[in-house]
């Protein structure tokens, strides 16, 4: 993904799909935006994920903020949405993500939910 050469929908999961690939402008900007962010974070213990589905030759590339990607401590059903999504294909709107239910004071000391 060095070089923008068309057909990139770049798509914040958190907002309505793009209906049309992004930009050679757009594209340089949230890769840089992704870039950055991660770059910020190279010298803590954790600097994000980046996900490709062909190292080679990608169609999808899938971006992790880890300030957003929960901790191990935490357990939650609710799922980890990349930052951001690069893809070849259009990609659709995601559901609004429900929030977790919280347990009782009671249901966490007994482990029951």
């Amino acid at each position: 993904m060095s070089a923008h050469n068309g057909g990139w929908y770049v798509f914040d999961p958190s907002e309505p799909a793009p209906e049309q690939p992004a930009t050679a402008e757009d594209w340089r900007n949230v890769l840089g935006q992704a870039r950055d962010m991660i770059n910020s974070r190279r010298d803590l213990s954790h600097c994000g994920a980046v996900y490709l589905d062909n190292p080679e030759n990608p169609s999808m590339v899938k971006i992790f903020d880890p300030a957003a990607m929960g901790s191990s401590c935490s357990i939650s059903t609710a799922p980890i949405l990349p930052r951001w999504i690069f893809s070849r294909s259009r990609p659709e709107s995601l559901p609004p993500t429900p929030e977790p239910e919280k347990p009782t004071i009671l249901q966490r000391i007994t482990g029951r939910t």
